[in-house]
């Protein structure tokens, strides 16, 4: 019996080799401080909006970060 596939941020965060990613994945952490959360936060708000200004790049990355945060399996970070 195959046990089903799950979907967890942070792996796949791990698995994107971006500054962006990196940060991510160090605020989802069990052990990260507030400031880095702060950080993350900060830099996927400032992406996302130079995507909505038509930076199709940062569009792209913002898209992608926010479907794996979003990721149902990953009850930690849900």
């Amino acid at each position: 019996h195959m046990m089903s596939p799950r979907n967890f941020s942070l792996p796949q965060l791990q698995s994107i080799h971006t500054a962006e990613a990196r940060l991510l994945a160090e605020a989802l952490k069990p052990d990260t401080t507030f400031n880095r959360i702060e950080i993350a936060a900060n830099m996927l708000r400032a992406l996302c909006e130079s995507g909505h200004r038509g930076d199709a790049a940062n569009a792209a990355q913002c898209q992608q970060l926010l479907y794996i945060l979003s990721l149902s399996d990953d009850v930690a970070t849900a």
